[in-house]
């Protein structure tokens, strides 16, 4: 958000309000494989669907976004406390993603095994 990438573009809330967008549509394609692992996906929804309202929040009527010098510090403090509970619920997904790895594998008994 801090437009670091593009300096003097004014486009870091736009930007950022784009991947959280971008976010939400990548986790939905993940839905079906976090689904009963825990609630990893439903606060990570909760709290990108928040990001988004707050975005919402600052866009002009224009549809246009803010650069980041134009947020009044109170935007600026809601933007970046809401994107610190997103962060911290994302933080939660890649470890739902996981499967589990075996310690040890199962041996085929003896007389199973087959050769050509």
């Amino acid at each position: 958000m801090s437009g670091l990438d593009v300096p003097w573009s004014g486009a870091g809330v736009l930007a950022t309000a784009a991947g959280v967008a971008a976010t939400k549509e990548l986790l939905s394609t993940v839905k079906p494989i976090m689904t009963g692992r825990g609630n990893a996906y439903g606060n990570s929804e909760y709290w990108l669907e928040r990001l988004g309202r707050v975005f919402d929040s600052v866009r002009r009527r224009n549809g246009s976004y803010p650069s980041l010098h134009q947020l009044t510090s109170g935007q600026l403090q809601l933007i970046d406390g809401t994107l610190a509970g997103t962060l911290t619920a994302l933080d939660q997904v890649p470890g739902t993603l996981e499967t589990k790895n075996f310690t040890t594998f199962p041996s085929i008994p003896k007389g199973k095994a087959t050769t050509k």
